[in-house]
């Protein structure tokens, strides 16, 4: 299990130029999760750390696998 510390999710979001708004709806959370992770007051676990796996892998899969259209 990868744990994702709060540096690690605001630079994988800032990576992808997405705003936390933008990439709530990508992860499929609330932009109060994101604050939430971004903060260090909660974690991701699930099908949320298997996205920010893809995405710290390649910044433009949220965009190309058509999740989010900027």
């Amino acid at each position: 299990v990868i744990v994702y510390t709060s540096s690690e999710i605001k630079f994988i979001r800032n990576s992808t130029g997405l705003t936390q708004k933008l990439f709530a709806k990508y992860m499929g959370v609330s932009v109060k999760t994101v604050e939430a992770w971004e903060s260090g007051r909660n974690h991701p676990d699930g099908t949320a750390c298997r996205l920010l796996y893809l995405t710290k892998k390649d910044p433009l899969f949220p965009v190309n696998s058509g999740i989010v259209n900027r």
